[in-house]
Formats: structure tokens, sequence, C-alpha cells
């Protein structure tokens, strides 16, 4: 009867002091992956926007983030500005509530840069034959 029973021994633990990277790697990939695809773009998009606001200057055409369309007056101190809506109507807002610069010069000024000027293009002139 004794044939079949074995005798029992105790199952030891692994070491809980061991660290398992393989289990921890999708999380590093995770994050990596989110700072890639969202926090890598917005951080541009904002360093890009101050670069913006820096540039501002009285006289320059604006759209807010609000829709309107108007002209900076003054620049009154590093957050305020002071923007004309219409002839004699001017009002304060924060800076940072400028979404882009609309000045016509400047996009005149790029337009003439992309098309070039006719005095580099080679002239050809060809022979035609009479029958």
């Amino acid at each position: 009867m004794y044939l079949f029973l074995t005798p029992a021994f105790a199952n030891t633990s692994p070491a809980a002091a061991s660290f398992d990277f393989m289990g921890f790697l999708p999380f590093v990939l995770i994050i990596g992956i989110m700072y890639f695809l969202l926090i890598r773009p917005q951080q541009k998009k904002a360093k890009a926007h101050q670069a913006l606001l820096k540039t501002l200057k009285a006289g320059d055409k604006i759209l807010t983030a609000s829709g309107m369309m108007c002209k900076v007056a003054k620049i009154l101190d590093e957050a305020e500005i002071e923007v004309e809506l219409a002839k004699d109507v001017k009002v304060k807002m924060l800076r940072s509530s400028v979404s882009q610069i609309l000045n016509h010069n400047t996009v005149e000024k790029k337009q003439q840069k992309k098309a070039p000027s006719k005095a580099t293009k080679p002239t050809v002139k060809r022979r035609t034959t009479k029958k």
C-alpha cells in the first residue's frame, strides 16, 4: 500500500527581490509612443506660438483665438496688447490669445521669393524653316 505514496517536499518560491524587465517593457514602450505622438508635437507647437508672440509688433494684422481679425495698435507689456477692431475702436487683450499674424506684406514677400524672375530664365530662339 505504501508503494504508490511518494514523500512530499515543500515548494520553494522564487526570490521576491528579483526584477523581471520583460514584464516592464510594454509600459516603457507605451510611454515612449505617447511621448513621440502626443507630448513632443505639443511642445513644438507651444514653442512656435511663443516665437510668434515675440515677433508681434504694432501695425500687424492678427487673427485672435476667438476668430476676430484686427490690427495691433500698440504693445502694452509682455502680457497685454491693444488692438484696433475698427476705426477709433480699441480694445485691450491678452497677447496669448493671438493665434496668427496676417500681414499681407509678409505674404507678398514670400510669393515674390517663390516666383522666379524673368531675367534668370534662359531664352531660347528657335529657327523655323519654310517649305
